[in-house]
């Protein structure tokens, strides 16, 4: 028979399990914790190692990088680099990785006391040293400092693009989605444009081989313009930066060849001067600079001379239902613009200032919205607290009713004059593609509404 245990033995043994209790209890808190966005650790555990060797191959190829020699490698010359073929997979990705978010990096490791814009946008050896000096830093960084944000979001874009270039041979023959640059009004077109002919882009485009078969560029032709569009084929760097799907990419590249050679027009003939980032060799870069007017790319796209823009804001629900149902009967491509801003606070399920793809219903009175944005974007479509779709199909698609987007939408895009015989009172104008500009423009400045 063994001896009772002694008191004093109880009492240690107690100690020791609630001892343990406690270090199980906060060793689970811990692990939580690091489920957390906020969390500076595991940002660090999920973005060090890529950015630790994403800031040495910058470092020692800063004199390669930097083609002036003035010290400063600009968002210029990234954009340069960016349109070089001979960068392939990682290198490409740290090209269009910083240049991502190369504003985030001036502003936390450079300029900080500076207005930031596209001429001062820069990367320093100095500011190389900073950003390696908040990676190894062993304390927590303060996830509202200007260090956080710049390290959070260039490993999100770096982890994101990697992603997006390796999957490349794997999408869907006709994928077509907008990633990191403001094209919306170039892309959404497409969708459309797709949502109709799943093989135009098939149809569209030539390629053009050397004597060894490399491919040398590509033909882009559009049913709304009379002559071919000849575009280089995409590198690695814009292929993890734009358009998402080889096709897309060469059509994106084409559109912004087009679109950007008629501002460059505009701007000639109204006596103003280029923006800055009309220097870039990026046409992408062009156009998304200059704001989010869809209708020269819908015009090529859609092959009709004519825009009908309607201002939502000022037309009744019932106005609007008779110009979707016209548009949708004969066919005509759709698009929907949202405001600069959504009322006081944001709709969780729109992005602001904005173009989505447009499918009307007459029958629900509903309308689909396809989302250019690609799947993994978080604002791509509604979404649970989880970050799940919330109808379970991560598609960028989501169908609304007509109240919803009489509410929330500001402008209505259609491809052709559908406007005979319409009855009541509607706000629109059926203009050629140049004009469309200003239309959008006295828009805006009449965008005071409050949902």
């Amino acid at each position: 028979m063994s001896a009772p245990i002694s008191k004093k033995t109880l009492g240690i043994l107690c100690t020791i399990c609630c001892s343990c209790l406690v270090i199980a209890i906060l060793l689970g808190q811990w692990i939580v914790s690091l489920h957390s966005l906020k969390s500076p650790l595991l940002m660090k555990l999920k973005t060090s190692a890529p950015l630790v060797e994403m800031s040495d191959w910058l470092e020692s190829n800063f004199t390669v990088l930097d083609a002036d020699g003035n010290e400063a490698v600009t968002r210029l010359e990234l954009e340069t680099l960016i349109a070089n073929p001979k960068f392939h997979g990682k290198t490409a990705v740290y090209l269009s990785t910083l240049h991502t978010n190369i504003a985030y990096w001036t502003d936390a490791y450079e300029l900080c006391a500076v207005e930031i814009n596209y001429a001062n946008q820069q990367i320093t050896r100095k500011g190389i040293k900073k950003f390696n000096q908040s990676l190894a830093r062993e304390e927590y960084l303060d996830d509202k400092s200007k260090e956080f944000a710049a390290i959070y979001y260039l490993g999100d874009t770096y982890d994101q693009q990697m992603n997006r270039l390796q999957a490349l041979p794997y999408l869907p023959d006709n994928a077509a989605y907008q990633c990191d640059a403001g094209t919306c009004s170039a892309i959404a077109p497409l969708v459309s444009a797709l949502n109709r002919d799943a093989h135009i882009m098939d149809k569209m485009i030539k390629t053009n081989l050397a004597a060894d078969g490399s491919i040398l560029s590509y033909d882009v032709t559009f049913s709304g313009y009379s002559n071919s569009i000849t575009v280089e084929p995409p590198t690695d760097a814009e292929l993890a930066h734009y358009a998402n799907g080889l096709k897309a990419a060469i059509v994106e590249k084409a559109i912004a060849t087009y679109v950007s050679s008629k501002y460059v027009e505009q701007f000639k003939q109204l006596g103003i001067p280029l923006p800055a980032e009309f220097s870039s060799p990026l046409p992408i870069e062009r156009i998304s600079s200059v704001g989010i007017d869809p209708c020269l790319a819908l015009q090529l796209l859609s092959g009709e001379n004519k825009i009908v823009m309607v201002d939502i804001g000022k037309t009744s629900k019932q106005n609007l239902q008779q110009l979707l149902e016209l548009a949708q009967t004969n066919g005509k491509l759709i698009l929907g613009r949202t405001p600069r801003r959504i009322g006081k606070a944001p709709i969780k399920d729109l992005q602001p200032h904005h173009i989505y793809s447009c499918v009307y219903t007459a029958q629900n009175k509903t309308v689909l919205l396809i989302n250019p944005r690609h799947p993994a974007y978080r604002y791509s479509e509604p979404r649970n607290k989880d970050r799940s779709a919330t109808d379970g199909k991560e598609d960028s698609k989501f169908t609304v009713s007509l109240d919803y987007f009489h509410k929330h939408f500001i402008a209505l895009f259609i491809a052709g004059d559908i406007t005979q015989g319409l009855s009541g009172e509607i706000v629109y104008r059926v203009l050629l593609p140049e004009d469309c500009g200003q239309f959008l423009t006295d828009m805006d400045k009449d965008d005071l509404r409050v949902n």
